[in-house]
């Protein structure tokens, strides 16, 4: 008597052969001269996932929003990706999406570059490093927003401060579960007392500027 396998799947322990390999790129450039040749345009949609080879355990990369690391191998690939792709091209860190349960939004970093390779930034040296301090404070935001105002010709009154909805936030707060945590990400807050206590200090301030005339 004996058990043999009906399939033998490729693994690990038993890979694709290089001839194998062989036929499967030449079927890919196959596929790719077929697309061509019918003017066939692909996108590619979703989230591609990465994960630090370092850590691939760690929260940041299975169930946490950010991490002591995951910023900053972002920043370093977004970079790899702008010199072979896109140099020339504009970086811009901003607000990307925003899910239920969780207290601000994810990052997005965007790499903005023309197809005709014009550049549309010169001075790659003014991109900040993510792994230095440079330090910036309210006021440096304030005067930086001031100095974006006057080169485009706008009323410095459109860069304003921007505070925290304390009203909206103390409502939420006395609204929630007296069980709720911290963890389990229901309200910031853990009680309508403590948020009585948080809405009598002054609420956060962040510098804001609209692009209008």
């Amino acid at each position: 008597m004996k058990v043999t396998r009906v399939w033998e799947a490729p693994r690990v322990t038993l890979p694709y052969s290089d001839e194998q390999w062989a036929e499967i790129e030449a079927l890919g450039h196959r596929v790719d001269d077929d697309l061509r040749t019918h003017d066939v345009r692909l996108t590619q949609g979703g989230e591609p996932t990465f994960v630090s080879v370092d850590d691939r355990d760690g929260a940041e990369w299975n169930t946490e929003a950010m991490g002591p690391t995951k910023r900053l191998l972002a920043a370093e690939l977004l970079d790899k990706l702008r010199l072979k792709y896109g140099d020339g091209g504009l970086l811009h860190y901003g607000q990307g999406k925003w899910y239920p349960g969780e207290q601000l939004p994810r990052w997005s970093l965007n790499l903005f570059w023309r197809k005709d390779r014009e550049p549309v930034w010169t001075h790659p040296e003014l991109f900040a490093d993510e792994h230095k301090d440079y330090g910036v404070s309210e006021g440096r935001a304030r005067a930086f927003l001031a100095g974006v105002a006057k080169r485009l010709a706008l009323d410095p009154k459109y860069v304003f401060p921007a505070y925290e909805d304390t009203g909206t936030t103390c409502g939420a707060s006395a609204s929630c579960r007296p069980t709720s945590t911290p963890s389990m990400r229901a309200c910031p807050i853990r009680s309508s007392a403590s948020a009585s206590a948080r809405c009598s200090r002054r609420a956060w301030t962040s510098w804001s500027a609209t692009c209008c005339r």
